[in-house]
């Protein structure tokens, strides 16, 4: 009776080490490059946004500018807004925070104002805030607030129904660092809307009818408004 052929183990040579080492070596490598340049890219738009001053090169033309990086709830741009050729007529802020459609269905259809603030021809700064005041789901309060010019012009307050706990968000917001538009066009700055998610059998699917959020835009209305 012979005996069985024992198993070889497998065994790795020295170059097979050496090469997964080599391997190894170069996704790391990669990985640590690819973060590099990512954070490189971000700091770049950071100080292209601190940089950015309000230049106006056509004063026929509105030039929105976003002058700092800002956190979800808030927003701090330049707008330069040229004389109007109709004296009926002006430049207003306006701000909604229910009735939001989702972008893009919003690009046309653009709630009633909760609130709306007369800018004059020239140069501003546009502010937007949104911070959660008090503790507790029955106690806590969002507070909205809007300055131009380091100015409060309009405030809203909402109980924390108004952005429950489990909700979700959607945002919209500038391009660019810096954009002009044409005189009278309607100007988006800020678009957030709240919205559920819905679990089914096919996954989660997205709520498309208006809900509560923060629409905050610059229109052209008459002067009696």
């Amino acid at each position: 009776m012979t005996d069985e052929p024992k198993q070889r183990r497998w065994q790795f040579s020295l170059l097979t080490i050496l090469l997964l080492v080599a391997l190894v070596a170069v996704v790391v490598a990669f990985h640590r490059i690819h973060d590099k340049r990512e954070l490189t890219e971000r700091k770049v738009r950071v100080l292209q946004a601190l940089a950015c001053e309000l230049t106006v090169d056509d004063p026929s033309k509105i030039v929105v500018i976003k002058r700092l990086p800002t956190l979800s709830d808030e927003l701090i741009v330049g707008v330069y807004l040229p004389e109007l050729k109709k004296p009926a007529r002006i430049n207003r802020l306006c701000l909604s925070l229910e009735n939001i459609l989702s972008y893009p269905n919003s690009r046309s259809v653009y709630p009633t104002p909760n609130n709306s603030f007369h800018l004059t021809p020239g140069e501003h700064w546009i502010e937007l805030h949104c911070t959660k005041q008090g503790k507790g789901e029955s106690s806590s309060q969002y507070v909205i607030e809007a300055l131009v010019d380091g100015r409060g012009v309009m405030k809203e307050i909402r109980d924390s129904s108004w952005q429950p706990v489990d909700s979700c968000a959607n945002y919209s917001t500038l391009k660019s660092v810096s954009q002009s538009f044409t005189a009278g066009q309607r100007i988006k700055l800020y678009h957030r809307r709240n919205y559920e998610r819905t679990q089914s059998e096919a996954g989660f699917s997205v709520q498309n009818e208006s809900n509560n959020g923060i629409l905050l835009w610059i229109d052209e209305a008459n002067s009696d408004l």
